[in-house]
């Protein structure tokens, strides 16, 4: 799944799914002592899995605009935001 260096997303959800079908279908102790390593290694490969996606860097060039938009975005009187309101959402 993240054999590559190439910049991915996972779906989380589906980790998710594994590790609790992982979980919910393997019991921690055998007979009642023994400890379930296959489990547990079930369990480490999922974690791995997720680990790897996370020590790819992310490189994008920086944008200045967006960035001094962010840390100062504009703001709207309670009126100007009333009229900008009923101009997008006309009465009916």
């Amino acid at each position: 799944m993240a054999d590559d260096d190439e910049a991915t997303v996972p779906y989380v959800g589906l980790y998710a799914k594994f590790a609790f079908a992982i979980e919910e279908n393997n019991q921690l102790r055998m007979n009642g002592t023994l400890i379930n390593f296959e489990k547990l290694r079930m369990l480490w490969k999922v974690i791995d899995e997720i680990k790897r996606f996370q020590e790819v860097t992310y490189e994008f060039p920086a944008n200045q605009t967006l960035q001094e938009y962010l840390r100062n975005p504009p703001t709207l009187s309670e009126d100007d935001i009333y009229i900008e309101s009923v101009l997008r959402e006309q009465r009916k």
